[in-house]
């Protein structure tokens, strides 16, 4: 084996392992992106224990074929990027979707970017699917959510007990005061 083959096979192993220890990740097209755009994605996917990568589209789809996930050849055509989520957040999804949109604002005239597919819950989604799952709360806001929703019938009946209470407290006050006849 050649020097050359020999190390296309070491990163052929390295991206099955990041594919195997990712939860779910998404593929994209990336070349219209600033430098600075793509800069401020990394940072975004950092701070929520996602990463962003560049393979060249021969050894990636190597490598989706050794961690058994099936992709169309299609799908790997141009300059990818690959977006790898390594817990169950879907923050990765929502950090895209947030430099796709500030991008879209910051340049109206740009051409959109291509989000190719996903992989969720061990299964291949398309493009539309995963801008689907990037519009949905992030799992803190539903625990949020959830917790405002509990609180609120709570806040209220304490709020009614201490009417109550203080409706009582103020006729046992009224009668206190009045003179005896």
């Amino acid at each position: 084996m050649s020097k050359q083959q020999e190390n296309k096979k070491v990163i052929v192993d390295e991206i099955v392992e990041v594919l195997k220890k990712a939860k779910s990740f998404i593929l994209f097209e990336y070349t219209t992106l600033t430098g600075k755009q793509i800069t401020e994605l990394r940072k975004q996917l950092y701070v929520h224990n996602s990463e962003m990568h560049v393979y060249k589209n021969t050894l990636l789809k190597r490598a989706l074929a050794i961690a058994n996930i099936t992709v169309d050849d299609k799908e790997l055509m141009n300059a990818n990027a690959i977006i790898l989520m390594n817990d169950e957040n879907i923050d990765g999804f929502k950090d895209l979707a947030n430099t796709l949109k500030k991008r879209k604002e910051d340049m109206p005239e740009a051409s959109d970017i291509l989000i190719k597919l996903g992989y969720y819950e061990a299964k291949i989604i398309d493009g539309n699917t995963v801008k689907t799952i990037a519009s949905l709360p992030s799992r803190n806001d539903l625990y949020s959510m959830i917790a405002s929703a509990l609180q609120s019938p709570l806040t209220q009946f304490a709020y009614a007990i201490k009417q109550i209470a203080d409706t009582k407290n103020s006729a046992a006050a009224d009668t206190a005061e009045q003179p005896a006849a």
